[in-house]
C-alpha cells in the first residue's frame, strides 16, 4: 500500500510540479506517518489539516460545506448495513454522534468505522451518480456487521450553472 502510494506521487510528480501532499488523516497516526514516510522520500511537503481536529465539528463543517457523501462501507458496533449503507453523512450524523457517546465511535470513521464516497462537492465540476449497485455482506457478525456497497453503474452529471449574483 505504502509502495503504491509511492509509485503513483512519483508518477504524478514527473508529469506535474507539486510541492506538496494533502492528508485527510484526522487522527490515525498510522495513516499520517505512511504518508509522511511517502512525502519525505519524495521530498514532498505533507499537509494535514485535518489533524486532531474536532470529529463532530470537523463533520458539521463537512455537511455546512455542501459534501454530498455516502456511507459505502460499516464495519462496527452501532452501524448495520441494512440501515446505514447508502445514507449521507448528513442523515447518519446524529446517529454516528449517539453511537460515540455509547460506544465510543470515531465520528468521522477514523478507526474504520466507516468508509464514504463523496458523490458531489461545490469543487466538482460534475456530480457523480450511481445508477446501479450491490450490497455485499463481508462478515454477518451478530454484533459488528461488515457490509458495503458495490458500485457497478456511475455517471457524471453536468451541474446546474449557478450564478455569484
Amino acid at each position: 500500500e505504502v509502495e503504491d502510494l509511492y509509485d503513483l506521487l512519483l508518477k504524478v510528480k514527473e508529469q506535474i510540479e507539486i510541492e506538496a501532499v494533502a492528508v485527510g488523516a484526522v487522527l490515525s497516526d498510522y495513516q499520517r506517518l505512511r504518508v509522511e514516510n511517502v512525502c519525505t522520500r519524495l521530498r514532498l511537503v505533507p499537509l494535514a489539516y485535518l489533524w486532531r481536529r474536532d470529529q463532530a465539528e470537523l463533520l458539521q463543517e463537512m455537511i455546512d460545506s455542501q459534501i454530498d457523501a455516502i456511507v459505502i462501507k460499516v464495519a462496527a458496533l452501532g452501524l448495520d448495513p441494512a440501515k446505514h449503507l447508502g445514507l449521507r453523512i448528513s442523515e447518519i450524523q446524529p446517529h454516528l454522534i449517539s453511537m460515540n457517546e455509547k460506544y465510543g465511535l470515531n465520528i468521522c470513521g477514523e478507526g474504520g468505522e466507516y468508509e464514504t464516497f463523496t458523490l458531489d462537492c461545490p469543487l466538482f465540476c460534475k456530480s457523480l451518480v450511481i445508477d446501479d449497485y450491490e450490497t455485499v455482506i463481508h462478515s454477518n457478525d451478530a454484533i459488528a456487521p461488515v457490509g458495503y456497497l458495490n458500485f457497478t453503474k456511475l455517471r457524471l452529471v453536468d451541474k446546474e450553472v449557478r450564478s455569484e449574483y
